[in-house]
């Protein structure tokens, strides 16, 4: 009987020393995820009941900085925290293609596409079918920015100074009246007043001993060609850009620029206003982008109620900013089932076609993806 006793003591001190041990880890721990872990076996041992929070996820604990204590920063064990957009998006048809990446879309009047695989060198005019893409013809060249110009292409190859015309039925090739020399130029965008945008940067001939780039500009130009203002430099004379990727502007002159960082498609969007002072830089948002989430926008594009949609590559999302550079909302595009997003452009029915390309993980056998998605809200 007495030793039934003393085992019954011996499992009592052993469960006070174990909430002891609890309660000093929770006391001490630096773990954020340890914490919770541990005050909720406290409690159940205490047989305290519980207040149901609407947290639906726990957040894991990666190593960051703090001014006292390396407490580590909170990142969501599920995709991302749950956002409401303004935004609805629905995919209404899909295209597979022959291109390993579709990174412009540009539709004609005639409902046929231009689309570009850039990194393979491939320019394709198509005809999107019930169930395939009918390839019209095919150009082998490099092509770094495309877009329609009174029923023509207007192309730059990253090759010359002077942008090229594509006469949209004959296929003839001919020097357009655009030229930035001695900048090479890169994507092109034309707003409404028909103005052009061109990114660009300097030729190597061009840059110090060094073999660094010289600068990189966005250079605007009228309907005759004519330079109405580059933008390079901020009143500090800093340089604006890294490596301006593309441009687009909105109906109360903004200019919004993708800006690369590096190898990686690390990125920004520079916003100017129409004199060139900058309004604002994005850099992308806490809920879904992380160390390592990196914002890697990939394209932009202007809405007609003059958002800006911002394609984040690697992570499945378009950002959805205010004419003020503001951000408003974002859209996961994982969840209809869109990855690795490329480029966004405007049909003639009025809903957006969606480009897809590689993923990190793709197969070597991969075919990019076109999407015809139905939007509103933006």
């Amino acid at each position: 009987m007495k030793q039934d006793e003393d085992n019954k003591i011996d499992k009592k001190i052993k469960k006070i020393h174990a909430k002891n041990e609890a309660l000093e880890s929770i006391i001490t721990t630096r773990d954020f995820k340890q914490f919770f872990e541990d005050f909720d076996e406290l409690s159940v041992s205490l047989n305290e009941e519980m207040s149901q929070n609407s947290i639906y996820s726990f957040p894991n604990c990666v190593s960051g900085k703090f001014t006292l204590i390396n407490f580590g920063t909170l990142e969501e064990s599920r995709r991302f925290k749950k956002h409401h957009s303004i935004a609805e998006l629905k995919v209404t048809n899909q295209w597979t293609t022959e291109l390993k990446g579709v990174h412009f879309i540009v539709e004609c009047n005639d409902s046929t596409l231009w689309i570009v695989d850039f990194t393979n060198y491939v320019m394709q005019h198509v005809k999107l079918e019930k169930d395939k893409v009918k390839i019209l013809s095919v150009f082998d060249n490099p092509i770094f920015g495309i877009v329609d110009i009174s029923d023509n292409i207007l192309v730059s190859t990253g090759l010359e100074s002077n942008l090229k015309l594509i006469n949209g039925k004959t296929h003839k090739v001919t020097d357009s009246v655009y030229d930035i020399s001695p900048i090479i130029p890169g994507d092109v965008f034309v707003n409404k007043d028909q103005k052009v945008f061109v990114t660009g940067t300097f030729p190597w001939s061009a840059s110090p001993p060094t073999g660094r780039v010289l600068s990189c500009i966005v250079t605007v130009m009228d309907q005759t060609g004519k330079r109405l203002i580059q933008y390079e430099k901020d009143s500090n004379n800093t340089p604006l850009f890294t490596y301006p990727f593309r441009v687009a502007s909105t109906r109360n002159g903004n200019v919004f620029v993708v800006d690369s960082l590096d190898k990686d498609f690390r990125g920004r969007v520079v916003v100017m206003d129409p004199v060139g002072n900058i309004k604002g830089i994005y850099t992308g948002h806490p809920e879904v982008n992380t160390e390592h989430k990196p914002f890697t926008p990939s394209d932009l594009f202007a809405t007609p109620s003059d958002y800006i949609l911002v394609v984040d590559w690697k992570i499945h999302v378009v950002h959805i900013l205010n004419n003020e550079s503001e951000l408003v909302s974002y859209y996961c595009l994982d969840d209809i089932g869109i990855r690795y997003p490329t480029n966004l452009a405007l049909s003639t029915s009025g809903r957006l076609y969606i480009g897809a390309g590689l993923g990190e993980k793709s197969q070597h056998n991969f075919r990019a993806k076109i999407y015809e998605v139905e939007y509103s809200g933006i």
